[in-house]
């Protein structure tokens, strides 16, 4: 049940932003900057624990 197919994680962040933007309809900047704040911080502690074990260099 694992997916491991390369390019699951972009299609994973489309569905999510597409998920995302019709949630966001009613949700005011002050709530996006918060969550947007999250996402980079949960993206930063990704990288961090090594998470992403991919072929591409990591962007710095």
């Amino acid at each position: 049940m694992s997916d491991n197919t390369p390019g699951s994680s972009s299609n994973a962040k489309a569905k999510l932003q597409m998920v995302l933007s019709r949630l966001l309809d009613g949700v005011s900047d002050d709530d996006l900057q918060k969550i947007q704040t999250e996402v980079d911080e949960m993206e930063l502690r990704t990288r961090v624990d090594g998470h992403h074990d991919h072929d591409h260099p990591t962007v710095v």
